[in-house]
């Protein structure tokens, strides 16, 4: 049975889901399958507060996740609303200037992607500002996996280390799908 949020506020359903995703992190990585795994050196972006506030963002009606391997599953009520993707593993080494680029995509109950999230990163806040307002992001919106990965994007003038690492994150994490 999976674990069903109460209706009562936003707040309390962020709470609920980061907890489960503390808890989806800390059952799955006993046999190291699940991308969300706290143990993890990349500043545990996985288990940051940011994670489960972005799904509740982009999947307002989010009450319950479930595992859908290699997504999670976002469920309103008994509603399938749509899958999330967390970049790692598939993504680790892939370096912008100053580190790794995880990413959250999301992506339809149809499984095309609505939403891509840049994650806590080590890059410079000058150059993820300017990532974060170009059209970059957007440009997988709308798209199915295999498109995706073969969607040719440039990048960000003056951002272009960032901008490469975000692109090649991307088509790590949905190489598989």
């Amino acid at each position: 049975m999976p674990f069903v949020f109460s209706k009562k506020s936003k707040m309390k359903t962020r709470i609920a889901l980061f907890a489960l995703f503390m808890l989806a992190g800390y059952v799955f990585a006993q046999d190291g399958s699940c991308p969300f795994r706290p143990a993890d050196s990349y500043r545990q972006a996985s288990s940051s507060p940011k994670v489960a506030s972005e799904i509740v963002r982009i999947f307002p009606a989010a009450k319950s996740v479930r595992e859908a391997k290699p997504y999670l599953a976002v469920y309103g009520d008994e509603q399938l609303l749509g899958y999330v993707l967390y970049s790692k593993p598939a993504s680790n080494g892939i370096t912008g200037f100053a580190g790794e680029t995880p990413l959250l995509i999301a992506f339809s109950a149809q499984k095309t992607i609505v939403s891509v999230q840049l994650l806590a990163n080590d890059e410079s806040p000058n150059m993820v500002g300017m990532i974060l307002q170009s059209p970059m992001l957007k440009s997988w919106n709308g798209l199915t996996p295999g498109e995706a990965r073969k969607k040719r994007v440039d990048a960000v003038s003056g951002a272009t280390y960032t901008s490469n690492a975000i692109i090649e994150s991307l088509r790590a994490a949905v190489k598989k799908l």
